[in-house]
C-alpha cells in the first residue's frame, strides 16, 4: 500500500498514563491502536497497523473506510456553554465551590475535564483490548494459512 495513501488517514497521539507510553489512534479505524515510547514511535507503529488492517479488509472483502476530511479552519467554539441544573444540584455546586475557594465556573470546568479525561482513558483501554484481540485473530489466520500450505506441499510430494 503506498505510503501517501496511509498518510491520508487521521492520527491522534495521546500519553497513556496506565502504560506510561504513547498511544496512537486513527479516527477512521476506531478499533485500531498502536503504542510507542515516543509519539513518533507510536505513529510509526500505527502506520504498520493501518497497513495490515487495509490488507485484511481487502482480503476479507470488507469495506475500507475513507479518510476523513480535515476539520474546517473555522477556529474553536466560543468556549461559552450554558446549561440548566436542578435547584438542588446548583445548591450543592455552590457549597462545593465555596469549600474549595473557587468559582462555580472553575469547579464545573474541573469536573468536565476530569470526566472527559476518564472517558478518553476508558476509550483508549478499549481500543488497546480490541487491537490485541484483532492481533490474535490475525495470528490465527496466519497459522491456518501456514497449515494449508504445509498440507498442500505434503500432498504434492506424494
Amino acid at each position: 500500500m503506498p505510503n501517501e495513501l496511509l498518510q491520508r488517514y487521521s492520527r491522534h497521539v495521546y500519553f497513556h498514563e496506565a502504560d506510561q507510553d504513547y498511544i496512537a489512534l486513527c479516527s477512521e479505524f476506531r478499533h485500531l491502536s498502536a503504542f510507542g515510547e515516543t509519539p513518533k514511535a507510536a505513529l510509526r507503529e500505527l502506520d504498520n497497523v493501518l497497513e495490515a488492517a487495509l490488507e485484511i479488509h481487502e482480503e476479507e472483502g470488507w469495506p475500507i473506510p475513507r479518510p476523513e476530511a480535515p476539520p474546517e479552519p473555522e477556529g474553536l467554539p466560543s468556549g461559552r456553554f450554558v446549561t440548566r441544573l436542578p435547584k438542588t444540584l446548583h445548591a450543592r455546586l455552590i457549597r462545593q465551590a465555596r469549600r474549595e475557594g473557587v468559582s462555580q465556573n472553575q469547579l464545573v470546568m474541573s469536573y468536565v475535564a476530569a470526566g472527559l479525561g476518564a472517558a478518553h482513558a476508558q476509550a483508549a483501554a478499549s481500543a488497546k483490548a480490541a487491537a490485541e484481540g484483532e492481533g490474535d485473530a490475525a495470528r490465527r489466520r496466519s497459522r491456518s494459512a501456514q497449515r494449508r500450505e504445509s498440507s498442500s506441499s505434503a500432498a504434492g510430494a506424494e
